[in-house]
């Protein structure tokens, strides 16, 4: 293993990698060091995130540049819920929703139920301050949001 200090990956050579880990920053922060360094875009490459906040960001990103997400886990300390997720390129860029972002490949676990509740309480609020404030057509694309993950939990 070989340690660097870098703005995400640009300190960072195409060739010195097989094996990218992007821990503890969130995912929309993830996405955007991502953006930044086209070479990621290899099917060599294997990477692994574990997004503290925001993972539908980082997974539609993921799902809109071509990379497919392998295998993902959902595990806590405490009262904190964490996820992880391993994603590779294939640049086969396949239909996703907004439900496809905020549950990935989640497995129908007693964690992975607790995430997805804590993300619900968030777009709950989000819906309420929507409807409160006349955003109707908002109010209504996140309302399907709300029950396609509600739909996953009671699956």
């Amino acid at each position: 293993i070989d340690l660097r200090l870098s703005d995400g990956l640009k300190e960072i050579k195409p060739e010195e990698v097989k094996e990218i880990v992007f821990a503890g920053m969130g995912g929309t922060l993830i996405a955007e060091k991502l953006a930044e360094t086209p070479w990621i875009k290899n099917s060599n490459l294997h990477f692994v995130f574990q997004p503290q906040s925001r993972a539908e960001d980082l997974r539609k990103f993921l799902f809109a540049n071509g990379f497919i997400i392998n295998k993902e886990i959902a595990t806590h300390e405490g009262r904190r819920v964490y996820i992880a997720f391993d994603a590779s390129y294939t640049g086969n860029i396949k239909p996703f929703t907004e439900v496809d972002c905020f549950v990935g490949r989640l497995p129908n676990t007693e964690d992975a139920h607790k995430h997805l509740s804590h993300q619900l309480s968030r777009l709950k609020e989000k819906y309420d301050a929507y409807t409160k404030c006349g955003k109707n057509e908002e109010a209504k694309e996140l309302f399907k949001i709300i029950q396609g993950i509600e739909g996953f939990i009671n699956a």
